[in-house]
C-alpha cells in the first residue's frame, strides 16, 4: 500500500506533466515559428536565415551604398524597418506591388513574400490579414527587434512604435520563449 508521501509525490508528477503538455500545445497552437529545443543562446533559438531571407536585401543594400538614402545598410535592421511599415498596413485592401514597393522604399520580391506569408488573396482579389497571420507578422517582428537589440526589448516604447498595445506583445514574447521582466523606475 502508498503513503500518503509516495501518492502527493505521485500527483505531483502529475501536476507537473500536464503543466508540461498544457505549455507544448499552447506553444503548438502558437504561431510562433518553430524553435530549437537544445538552443543554449537566445541567438540559436531560431533559424534566422529560414524566417527572415536576408539574401534577398543585397541588392536594396548595394543600392543603398550607391544612393547613400537614409534606409539602415545592415540587413537585419532594414528588414526589421520593412517589416515594421508592413505591420502598420490595414488589414484588408487592395495594393499595387510596384507601386507599393516604391512608395515604401521596400523591394518587390519582399513585398510579394511579406504578401505570401502574412495575407490571404480575396475572390476580389484584394488582401485580407486575418488575426492570425497578423499575430504571426507581430511575432516575427518582435523577433527580429529582438535581434537587432541585443535579445532585450522595452515593450512599452516597441508597442508604441507599432501602435499595438503593451501587453499584448508581451504575451507574444512570453509565446516566443522569452522572459519578459518588469522595469522598476
Amino acid at each position: 500500500a502508498g503513503t500518503a508521501e509516495d501518492l502527493e509525490e505521485t500527483f505531483d508528477a502529475l501536476r507537473k506533466d500536464e503543466r508540461k503538455i498544457t505549455t507544448e500545445r499552447r506553444v503548438a497552437a502558437s504561431n510562433a515559428p518553430p524553435r530549437n529545443a537544445e538552443a543554449k543562446t537566445p541567438l540559436d533559438m531560431y533559424d534566422w536565415n529560414d524566417l527572415f531571407h536576408f539574401e534577398d536585401l543585397s541588392d536594396q543594400i548595394e543600392a543603398l551604398d550607391k544612393f547613400h538614402s537614409g534606409l539602415p545598410r545592415n540587413p537585419e535592421n532594414l528588414l526589421l524597418r520593412h517589416l515594421i511599415v508592413f505591420y502598420k498596413e490595414k488589414d484588408r485592401g487592395s495594393l499595387r506591388v510596384a507601386e507599393y514597393s516604391r512608395s515604401k522604399n521596400i523591394p518587390e520580391k519582399i513585398v510579394k513574400r511579406f504578401l505570401d506569408q502574412y495575407t490571404t488573396i480575396q475572390a476580389d482579389g484584394k488582401y485580407s490579414r486575418p488575426s492570425a497571420l497578423r499575430n504571426k507578422l507581430a511575432m516575427h517582428v518582435l523577433l527580429l527587434a529582438l535581434k537587432v537589440n541585443d535579445f532585450t526589448l522595452d515593450t512599452k516604447d516597441f508597442a508604441e512604435t507599432l501602435g499595438s498595445e503593451p501587453s499584448r506583445l508581451t504575451q507574444f514574447l512570453k509565446e516566443l520563449g522569452c522572459d519578459v521582466y518588469k522595469h522598476s523606475a
